[in-house]
């Protein structure tokens, strides 16, 4: 059952053990430092869905974060992350996000390694966690395996264990099978977030994302926290926020 804006179930609702988030198994005893470092991480939700999107991260398996740009998706979801695996309440955090490119844009060969490859598709990601973390914890943490950027290539067949923490970004640029594959990789004891924006997707076809609400809508045993962003939750600035009204509002918009 989807709680949509509010993780919590409805009054006289039954809590469904699959969508109940397990305790997170920790690999390491966290050190001093990473302790201090996460103590550090100070978050004030802005707005009453932040307050919830972060209520689920917290208590639910399963969170989808949607709606426009500039509302926090990805930053609340990195906070957490970030607070997370300092603490070693996770063992490890795995980004995610489809390798398409805007509509009109290509990009050629990249050279180097496969984190070199697939890192410039996780920059907004990364960037978050070195302003929370900073830049030196985080390129150590890629090091020993703690942060992972993880490609759909490499996913079919794999799962995500228990203790781990799934951020998949731009999820609205998935295509059904994507999504059907990750879906079907969580194992219990993971935490999942989806973040997207339906509205904005740069497929030819119909995004992924929107049939995966779908699905979710429905089956009576997935449960999950959805929170849905509107326009006026934009803390990017005020003129993100007057083009992401103006866009909603044009009918020559794709």
């Amino acid at each position: 059952m989807a709680h949509r804006n509010d993780p919590q179930p409805k009054k006289g609702g039954r809590r469904r053990r699959s969508g109940a988030a397990e305790p997170a198994v920790a690999a390491t005893i966290p050190s001093v430092n990473d302790i201090e470092r996460a103590n550090a991480i100070k978050f004030e939700p802005a707005n009453p869905r932040q307050r919830f999107h972060m209520r689920s991260l917290k208590e639910k398996s399963l969170t989808l974060a949607l709606g426009p740009a500039g509302t926090g998706k990805t930053y609340v979801s990195m906070v957490y992350a970030a607070q997370a695996v300092l603490r070693g309440e996770i063992t490890k955090l795995v980004l995610m996000r489809p390798a398409v490119a805007l509509e009109g844009e290509e990009h050629g060969f990249l050279p180097g390694d496969l984190f070199a490859k697939v890192s410039p598709w996780a920059r907004p990601m990364l960037k978050k966690l070195d302003t929370l973390i900073g830049g030196g914890r985080v390129k150590a943490m890629v090091k020993n395996g703690q942060i992972e950027v993880c490609p759909f290539t490499y996913l079919r067949g794999d799962e995500f264990e228990a203790g781990t923490f799934v951020m998949l970004d731009e999820a609205q640029n998935c295509t059904v099978g994507q999504l059907k594959a990750f879906t079907t990789r969580i194992a219990d004891g993971s935490r999942i977030v989806i973040a997207g924006d339906v509205s904005q997707h740069d497929l030819p076809g119909d995004s992924g994302l929107s049939v995966l609400l779908d699905v979710i809508e429905g089956s009576d045993d997935i449960d999950c926290g959805i929170i849905e962003y509107e326009a006026r939750d934009i803390e990017r600035g005020a003129l993100c926020a007057a083009f992401v009204k103006a866009w909603e509002g044009c009918r020559n918009a794709a």
